[in-house]
């Protein structure tokens, strides 16, 4: 009767990311593969090509759900090394890595030779305000790829000899380019980021542009912004936007638009506060009724580098309307340095607002756009009394009085 016996081998080895157990098991060798060096996120579907040390292509081997894989039949004493490779769509980047790498930028946080190697995504060995600049606008607007490749592979290397361990080696890490955190698990999960609150707005048959304002429901501070909105109707065109966000980018595409953001200070607002105007053309006389929506998750990043959750916006909805022109009541009324005045219609039209005093005389004139179907008008000007305000629009007027008192 012939024995059989299990030699097992421990070796050292060294990668790009650091030294681990290589296992020979007659001339057998397993390893795993984990995403972002979390244990708790074997990767499968990744496809090994083992070499010789003459640079021979062997043979291939995929990780199962496990993330392991093996190879057979190798001889003891030779050295392979692995080269590795996946048909998995790159996931797991958002506006979160690109905060984090603003701030590496800044000498504000510090990065890893590994996440190094994933904020490199236009592949020229630096990682700079270029890879940045690529992150935010061209793969994020554009849809680019990154010119490094989707992936970041190890070049992994091992030795079949006699000495003896036990269990698969590794573990050996990927990463989706780009995703400099590397937070996400190898599944990708729909985060619920972004709340939307219809806020109406009428228009008229004789209007065909508007100016509509996006806001939050909520006081909100953001430190980066990636959005992609549409309207649900082809008979609504998005041909301009206006916004608060300094260096600001963004692309039209048919009836939407994509914009990105990043600061490394943010910027705060107020609930109802307007953080961007969208100017729209209505390419038909129908009776429209159209919604602003998301394509895509919207990101809003907070001070921490975190994705917000939860985030409410109050998004426009645009309804076709016979109502004539009505102006409010003006508030604060006496007024100190301002004075409103609420519509019943949303105007992209100039408004030409002028202010007279009791006696008839002309004053002050002001051209303006009604922001969130409201008029405000600056009385930190005037002298304290009472005075009248002639509201012209279209060929829409109205007269109303007001009081200034400092």
């Amino acid at each position: 009767m012939r024995a059989i016996y299990r030699i097992f081998v421990s070796i050292l080895l060294v990668c790009a990311f650091g030294i681990s157990t290589a296992i020979a098991d007659g001339g057998k060798y397993s390893a795993y593969v984990v995403y972002g060096e979390n244990l708790q996120s074997p990767m499968p579907k990744i496809v090994a090509k083992l070499y010789d040390s003459n640079g021979q292509y062997i043979d291939m081997a995929e990780t199962d759900k496990k993330g392991v894989f093996e190879f057979k039949n190798l001889n003891e004493g030779v050295t392979y090394t692995l080269h590795f490779g996946t048909y998995l769509e790159p996931f797991g980047i958002d506006f979160k890595d690109a905060f984090l790498l603003l701030k590496y930028l800044n000498n504000k946080a510090s990065l890893t030779p590994f996440q190094l190697q994933a904020a490199d995504v236009n592949g020229d060995s630096k990682v700079n305000h270029a890879d940045l600049a690529f992150i935010v606008s061209n793969w994020f607007l554009n849809k680019e790829n990154f010119p490094a490749g989707g992936w970041v592979f190890p070049v992994w290397t091992f030795t079949c000899n006699t000495l003896k361990a036990a269990g698969p080696d590794g573990p050996i890490t990927v990463v989706s380019r780009g995703d400099i955190t590397s937070d996400l698990p190898p599944v990708i999960k729909e985060a619920q980021t972004v709340i939307n609150k219809v806020k109406e707005f009428n228009y008229t048959e004789n209007q065909f542009e508007l100016n509509l304002p996006l806001s939050f429901t909520k006081n909100q501070k953001v430190y980066a912004v990636g959005l992609e909105m549409a309207f649900n109707s082809k008979d609504i065109e998005i041909i301009g936007l206006s916004t608060k966000f300094e260096n600001t980018d963004y692309i039209f595409n048919d009836n939407g638009v994509k914009m990105s953001w990043i600061s490394e200070s943010g910027k705060a607002f107020r609930a109802g506060q307007e953080i961007l105007s969208l100017n729209v053309r209505i390419r038909s006389n129908e009776n429209i009724e159209a919604v602003l929506g998301l394509l895509s998750e919207a990101q809003f990043v907070g001070e921490n580098g975190e994705v917000l959750q939860n985030v409410q916006l109050n998004m426009p909805k645009l309804k076709k309307s016979d109502l004539q022109l009505e102006i409010g009541n003006p508030y604060p009324n006496p007024g100190n340095n301002e004075v409103s005045f609420d519509l019943n219609q949303i105007y992209t039209q100039t408004v030409v607002v002028e202010v007279y005093n009791l006696a008839g005389q002309y004053v002050k004139q002001i051209n303006a756009s009604p922001k969130n179907s409201k008029i405000t008008i600056s009385t930190s000007d005037l002298p304290n009394g009472t005075y009248l305000c002639s509201i012209k629009i279209d060929s829409n007027r109205e007269v109303r009085l007001f009081n200034v008192q400092h």
